[in-house]
C-alpha cells in the first residue's frame, strides 16, 4: 500500500491503520461474523475512505496553491467534499460498532463544516433551512489558499457573507474526528476480547 508523500504526520491515517491492523487480527470475531453480511467489507471501505480523504486534506495542506482559477476551485471543491465523505466514513465505522455519533447534534464544528460544504459545493444554488431558499458562492476575487469568502442571498433579499478558512476546517475536523476514532479503537480492544 502507498503511503502518505506528507513529511508531515497525520493522526487520523495512522488511527485508521491502527483500527485496520487491530480489525484485521479480528476478523473471525463475532462482531464480524454476527450482524449483517458484509461488515467486514464495510469497516474496510470506511476505513480505505478515511485514508484516502485524509490524503486529500494533506495534499490541500502542503502543496503549493495553484494561481490558476480553475485549479483553485478543484482544490477547494475536492476539499470540502473530503471532509464530508471523512466525517460519513467515520460516522459508518462508529455505527458498526454501535458507538454515538450525530454531527449534528454531539459535534457542532463537523456539522459547521457540512454547512459551509452544502453552501460551498453541495446545494449551493438553491439550499434550503426550514424552508427558506438561499443561494451562495465563493467569491473569486477573494480565493486564497488560507481563504475565502462566501456569499449567501436568502429569498427574502437578505445577504451576510463569511471567511471560510479551509485549513482551520481541516484542523477542527482532524481534533474532533480523532477523538471519535480513538473510541472506535478503545470499543474495538474492549468488544473483542
Amino acid at each position: 500500500m502507498n503511503e502518505p508523500s506528507s513529511r508531515r504526520s497525520s493522526p487520523l491515517y495512522e488511527l485508521a491503520r491502527k483500527i485496520r491492523d487491530t480489525a484485521n487480527l479480528l476478523e473471525e470475531h463475532e462482531l464480524f461474523r454476527s450482524h449483517k453480511v458484509g461488515n467486514w467489507q464495510r469497516l474496510s471501505s470506511c476505513l480505505d475512505a478515511v485514508e484516502d480523504t485524509e490524503l486529500a486534506c494533506i495534499a490541500y495542506r502542503d502543496r503549493p496553491f495553484p494561481e490558476d482559477l480553475d485549479e483553485q476551485h478543484l482544490r477547494i471543491y475536492g476539499l470540502l467534499q473530503a471532509l464530508f465523505a471523512q466525517q460519513n466514513a467515520v460516522g459508518h465505522i462508529s455505527e458498526q460498532l454501535g458507538l454515538e455519533y450525530d454531527p449534528k447534534h454531539d459535534f457542532p464544528d463537523l456539522f459547521r463544516i457540512r454547512q459551509v460544504r452544502n453552501h460551498c459545493v453541495g446545494h449551493a444554488t438553491a439550499s434550503s433551512n426550514k424552508g427558506k431558499l438561499s443561494y451562495s458562492f465563493i467569491s473569486r476575487p477573494t480565493i486564497r489558499h488560507e481563504g475565502f469568502e462566501l456569499l449567501v442571498f436568502s429569498e427574502n433579499g437578505n445577504f451576510h457573507n463569511e471567511t471560510v478558512e479551509p485549513l482551520a476546517l481541516i484542523d477542527k475536523q482532524t481534533d474532533v474526528l480523532e477523538k471519535v476514532l480513538v473510541d472506535v479503537l478503545e470499543a474495538l480492544h474492549t468488544r473483542c476480547r
